[in-house]
């Protein structure tokens, strides 16, 4: 008797010459997931590099608006009375009058702040805090180590009296973005090279808001401004 069932070895051999093996398609899955792996690890670097630029550079841009803010109020003619690495105490001629006279009655430029004799204006530094690196885990100066300690404070805008006393307070910046290093490495923030210059050097560490940390650099914008 004759039979007309075809060998199970050519079926099978059949069936691998058009198309793959088990093993080839377990193989082929794995190159797939190892390169799909390796572009979403791409990506997400990328998108977190293009974070860290845009923090920083925003960071960059808000020093250099205050910056400004500063140096504007600086070069209108102002005498400096007195000043340290972290304040510094101006006046400007006023016109007591408003008669558009600057002068009093020997010829002498009157100064003051806010339209009132011998009163006086104020760029001032207050410490609100400090931080090691090591806490945070990052190396902010860029020294090689983390175990430096920064203070951290506020920029404000004063208005003094002819006593001394603050007449009123402007904040010229929040949540003591600007930070001074405690050994000194940083630079004060208000240097007078002579009695017509000044040096304003602000430091603030670049923190990224919506992710919640403090990256490891220290943005600084300076800026050398003539009272004259």
């Amino acid at each position: 008797m004759i039979s007309n069932q075809r060998p199970l070895s050519n079926s099978a051999d059949k069936f691998r010459s058009s198309g793959f093996s088990l093993l080839e398609l377990f193989i082929s899955l794995s190159l797939l997931f190892i390169l799909s792996s390796s572009v979403a690890m791409a990506l997400i670097s990328t998108q977190g590099l293009s974070r860290d630029i845009f923090v920083t550079t925003q960071v960059t841009s808000d020093l250099e608006r205050l910056i400004e803010r500063l140096s504007r109020k600086l070069t209108s003619g102002v005498e400096i009375v007195t000043s340290t690495d972290t304040s510094i105490i101006f006046q400007e001629p006023v016109d007591l009058l408003s008669d558009g006279n600057y002068y009093d009655s020997n010829n002498n430029l009157v100064y003051g702040a806010d339209g009132e004799e011998n009163w006086a204006y104020e760029f001032l530094w207050i410490r609100s805090g400090s931080y090691v690196e090591v806490t945070e885990g990052i190396d902010l100066n860029s020294d090689g180590d983390i175990t430096d300690l920064f203070e951290s404070g506020d920029l404000v805008y004063r208005i003094l009296n002819e006593t001394g006393g603050v007449e009123r307070t402007i904040r010229l910046t929040s949540n003591g973005n600007i930070v001074r290093h405690d050994f000194d490495s940083l630079p004060p923030l208000f240097n007078q090279t002579d009695e017509n210059t000044i040096e304003i050097i602000l430091s603030m560490p670049a923190i990224d808001v919506q992710r919640g940390q403090r990256l490891d650099r220290l943005m600084q914008v300076s800026k050398t401004v003539s009272l004259r």
